[in-house]
């Protein structure tokens, strides 16, 4: 598993914007975003033949992406317009 922090705490806003530019990356397919109990939110994308899930979570108390495969290139290369 591959994680990559994007905020040391929980954001919405950044939440929803970190979702909205995975959304316009080719390679990744958007599935759904779910709600915890918690208030917690996690984005479910597919790519590369593996899941991958931006999680804002309330209880780590941090935004971070879940990969299977290493998607650095994806998310740190990808230039949006």
């Amino acid at each position: 598993m591959y994680s990559y922090n994007i905020c040391n705490q929980p954001d919405n806003k950044l939440f929803q914007k970190s979702v909205n530019k995975l959304k316009n990356i080719p390679d990744m397919k958007y599935i759904n975003t779910l709600k915890d109990v918690d208030d917690s939110l996690t984005a479910k994308f597919t790519c590369r033949n593996g899941n991958v899930f931006i999680k804002n979570d309330e209880i780590v108390g941090a935004l971070y992406i879940e990969s299977d495969k290493d998607i650095e290139d994806l998310i740190y290369d990808y230039k949006s317009t």
